[in-house]
């Protein structure tokens, strides 16, 4: 199998599992407290990252 179709495989896989595991949160809990919850999610992870990046410079 080449690169490129195992990268291709690979997205239809994560794609299919996202659909999958979080399609069944967006119908009870709602669209705009998702998304809002991704972005907040977002946010922290990048605060941390920032963080751990900060003290791994000092």
């Amino acid at each position: 199998m080449t690169d490129v179709a195992m990268t291709q495989q690979h997205v239809l896989q994560r794609d299919t599992a996202a659909v999958v595991l979080l399609g069944r949160l967006f119908d009870v809990i709602g669209r705009r407290v998702m998304i809002s919850f991704t972005y907040a999610i977002s946010g922290v992870l990048l605060a941390v990252s920032g963080y751990a990046f900060q003290q791994a410079a000092d």
